[in-house]
C-alpha cells in the first residue's frame, strides 16, 4: 500500500493527476478509511477538475474524524436528537448545501 501511495505522490509531483487518482484509489481499496489517502485523492481529483468527487473524498475525511458521541457533545441541547436521527450521514445531501450533516 505504501508503494501505491508513493506512486501517487510521484504522479502528483509530475502533474499527472489521473495517474495519481488511480494509484490512490487502488491504495484506498486496501485501506478505505485512510484519511491521508482520501486527502491525497481529493487533491488529485481537484487537479483533474472532478470537483464533486474531490468534495466527496474531502467530506469522507471530515466524517471519519467525527464519531456520533463527538457530534452529540458539540451540538447544543435540543438539536442533539436531530443528529442522532440522521447518523450515519445520509448520502442524499446536495453538494451545494453546506450543512454539518452533509
Amino acid at each position: 500500500m505504501k508503494a501505491l501511495e508513493q506512486d501517487g505522490d510521484v504522479a502528483m509531483d509530475s502533474v499527472s493527476y489521473e495517474d495519481a487518482v488511480a494509484h490512490y484509489s487502488i491504495a484506498l481499496g486496501l485501506d478505505p478509511l485512510s484519511a491521508v489517502l482520501l486527502t491525497k485523492r481529493s487533491n488529485a481529483r481537484a487537479g483533474t477538475g472532478s470537483w464533486e468527487d474531490a468534495l466527496q473524498d474531502a467530506d469522507a475525511v471530515r466524517v471519519s474524524y467525527v464519531t456520533p458521541e463527538q457530534a452529540i457533545n458539540t451540538i447544543p441541547g435540543d438539536q442533539t436528537q436531530s443528529i442522532i436521527s440522521v447518523w450515519p450521514r445520509k448520502k442524499t445531501c446536495s453538494t451545494t448545501r453546506r450543512s454539518p450533516l452533509c
